[in-house]
């Protein structure tokens, strides 16, 4: 059960790497105005990455999978970056060290801006609605 639910995660991290930077841009773009969930989906995604990042040395998926992996008995299927680990599947070379901290730096500071640029905007206020009135 333990490996199935690392397989999961193993799959939730893919899903993550591929839809982060999008996202930012998304949320930069101002896409995510009157979106509510969504904005705070992404801000919640990407904050947990840069502190994961800043605590762990490490994306925090990478090590639930790994104690997950852990509690199953099971080794994990790579030794290095996530990252490294796919692009090195997919096309057969590694990414230069450094790589994946420098993709996650842009996508925490387009997130951050983002986060800035639209700070207060009027889609965020929640709107005063006027009295409905009977007339008699």
């Amino acid at each position: 059960m333990l490996a199935l639910l690392a397989d999961w995660v193993f799959v939730l991290h893919g899903v993550f790497v591929v839809l982060a930077l999008p996202s930012a841009v998304l949320a930069y773009l101002g896409y995510y105005h009157g979106k509510r969930v969504l904005w705070r989906l992404h801000n919640l995604a990407i904050s947990i990455m840069v502190t994961g990042r800043a605590f762990l040395g490490q994306c925090p998926l990478v090590a639930l999978e790994q104690a997950l992996r852990h509690r199953a008995g099971e080794r994990m299927p790579y030794t290095d970056s996530y990252v490294v680990y796919l692009i090195r599947a997919l096309t057969g070379f590694a990414p230069p060290a450094g790589s994946v901290m420098a993709m996650s730096a842009v996508v925490a500071v387009v997130s951050v801006a983002a986060v800035v640029r639209h700070r207060g905007s009027a889609s965020d206020q929640t709107p005063v609605t006027e009295p409905v009135g009977v007339e008699c």
